[in-house]
C-alpha cells in the first residue's frame, strides 16, 4: 500500500509540475502587440488568448484560422496576427462542446477571442469566446505573446 501511495504521489507531482511550452516572441514584439494599434485598412487584427487560470496548466491547445493551424496557446499566453478583412473561422481542438467561432472582420479593427478550457475527467476541451475590445486589452496586458506561423 505504501508503494502505491508513493507511485501515485510521484505521478501527481509530475502532472502538477509539467509545463507545456510554446515558442514566444521577443519582448519587443510582445510590447508592440500590446500597444493595440489599428491594423491596415484592408486587414483586421486578431488577438486570441488564454488566461492564467490554474486549470490546464500543462495543456497546449492549437489555434487554427480557416482550417490552417497558426500556433498554440498555453496558460498565460496570446497570439496576434493580421487577416484580410472578411469572414474567418477561428478554431481550437476540443473533445466536447463548441470549438470554433466565425467572425466577420472589418479592416482597420482589432478583434479579441478568449480560449476557455473546459475540464473533464482525464482530458480537457476548449471553446472560443469573442470578448469586447476593453476586456481583451485588460486580459492580454499581463500575458506573453507566442509566435505564429504567419
Amino acid at each position: 500500500m505504501r508503494k502505491l501511495v508513493q507511485v501515485v504521489s510521484f505521478i501527481m507531482v509530475l502532472l502538477l509540475t509539467a509545463c507545456a511550452r510554446v515558442p514566444l516572441t521577443t519582448s519587443e514584439q510582445d510590447a508592440q502587440a500590446k500597444q493595440f494599434n489599428a491594423p491596415p485598412k484592408d486587414q483586421a487584427g486578431l488577438y486570441v488568448y488564454r488566461e492564467k487560470h490554474f486549470g490546464g496548466y500543462a495543456l497546449r491547445k492549437s489555434i487554427s484560422i480557416d482550417g490552417e493551424e497558426i500556433g498554440s496557446l498555453v496558460r498565460g499566453t496570446f497570439l496576434y496576427t493580421h487577416l484580410p478583412a472578411g469572414k474567418h473561422q477561428i478554431s481550437t481542438y476540443s473533445q466536447f462542446g463548441k470549438n470554433h467561432i466565425e467572425l466577420s472582420m472589418e479592416g482597420g479593427k482589432n478583434y479579441f477571442v478568449r480560449q476557455k478550457l473546459k475540464m473533464g475527467i482525464g482530458f480537457a476541451g476548449a471553446e472560443l469566446v469573442e470578448v469586447s475590445e476593453s476586456q481583451g486589452k485588460r486580459d492580454i496586458s499581463s500575458l506573453k505573446r507566442v509566435k505564429t506561423r504567419y
